[in-house]
Formats: structure tokens, sequence, C-alpha cells
């Protein structure tokens, strides 16, 4: 079981991630002769359509029926040195949420393709420069893996009127057990709506709650005879 804010319900699946910074190509030059440059800034405006159209066209359609569709979003840019110098690069940092059934390297052959497309039709030179650390892939538990029955009772049993399963939109550490073979869910107080916010908290009740869901699920989980 791993701990995330699920307000105690039980999520048998996740999303997973890959975040590639990426470089945009231009040529410097002074910015009172711009025309002799290359503005990578701009070919990085031409480089963002693409992604937003590779993203609403061909990314998005990908649905799994618990954590919904998969996305390819912008989250930062950066370009340019100098007051008076048309910048010869420019980076961005690419999310690319991935839902339970997609291959990574098959995403990551797909970005690549989109950054081909680029220079193919806009002239746009981008390139992986490098992958950021991230939680993982996306993963799925079936829902009629023993543990998830046991973890839907458990979670009614202790105040959750709808205990799944769902599907947590973040990226977490199940898929790493899911690889070594074992099953899980994840379970846990709190919400996700109030994660990484000045204000994050926990309900004091649904903590209690969730160590007694761990409990019972544990002890539902072990063999007869080491559970008495």
């Amino acid at each position: 079981m791993i701990g995330e804010p699920t307000g105690n319900a039980t999520f048998s699946a996740h999303k997973g991630s890959l975040r590639p910074r990426v470089r945009v190509k231009g040529v410097t030059a002074h910015s009172g002769t711009p025309e002799l440059g290359v503005n990578a800034i701009y070919q990085s405006a031409r480089l963002l359509g693409l992604i937003e159209q590779s993203h609403q066209q061909q990314v998005r359609c990908r649905c799994n029926v618990l954590v919904g569709n998969a996305s390819l979003t912008v989250t930062r840019i950066h370009g340019g040195h100098a007051d008076n110098v048309v910048p010869d690069s420019c980076e961005l940092l690419l999310d690319r949420r991935m839902v339970p059934g997609e291959d990574e390297q098959a995403v990551k052959a797909e970005l690549q393709q989109l950054f081909d497309h680029a220079k193919a039709t806009a002239g746009v030179e981008a390139e992986i420069i490098a992958w950021q650390a991230t939680t993982g892939g996306a993963t799925e538990t079936d829902s009629n893996e023993a543990i998830v029955a046991h973890s839907l009772a458990a979670c009614r049993r202790h105040g959750q009127a709808e205990p799944g399963p769902f599907g947590f939109q973040g990226g977490c550490d199940l898929v790493h057990f899911r690889s070594l073979g074992a099953k899980g869910v994840v379970i846990g107080p709190g919400s996700l709506a109030v994660a990484h916010k000045p204000d994050e908290f926990v309900p004091v009740e649904e903590f209690i709650a969730a160590a007694a869901i761990y409990l019972d699920v544990a002890l539902a989980m072990l063999p007869q005879e080491s559970a008495t």
C-alpha cells in the first residue's frame, strides 16, 4: 500500500511522467540588427504551437478508464542572456503524462518525431538535452486482485462512502513495486487538491482512519494461520 492523499479511497492505477529538457537553437546577433540572427525565442514559439497541436490531436486521445487522458504540456521556458543580444538558444521543460498501457520508449520516440516534424515543417531546430528525474511510468493493478478487494472493503468499513477503485492523477511509487511483480494500491488521508500548497493539511480523523485501513488490509492479506 502506497501512502498518497486519496481521501482514504482506493486508487489502483496512476499516471506516469517523462520530463524532457529541450533546447531550441537560433543564431546570435546584436538586437539592433536582429535580421542577422535567428531568434531562438521566436523559434520556440513556433514549437509551442506544434506541442499544443500534438497534445490536442494525438496525446490526449489516449485514455485509461481510471486515470483519464494522457497529456503533453510545457511547464517552463527560459531564453536569452543579455538585454541587447538576439538569443541563440531557448530551453523548454515538457511534462508528458502517461497512462497505463503506454510504453516509455515508444513515448520517447514519439517526442523525437515531434521535433523532427518541427524541423521539417517550421525550420525549428530542437533537441532533447536531458531527462529530468520523475517518479517513473504509469501502472495499474487489476481490480480483480485480492488486495484491491480487501482495500475497498476496509475503506468502506472506515467511513469512505465511495471507496473506488479510482485512478491517481499524479505519479507515485506504486509503479516500482509493480515492476517487481508485486500487486498494490494507493491509499492515504488528505486531498490532492491541497497538495503542495502553502496550507496543505491532512484531517486528523482521516489520518486515524488510514491507520485502521492499513491494519485491516494487512491482516486480510496475511495467510490465515499468520493472521491468528
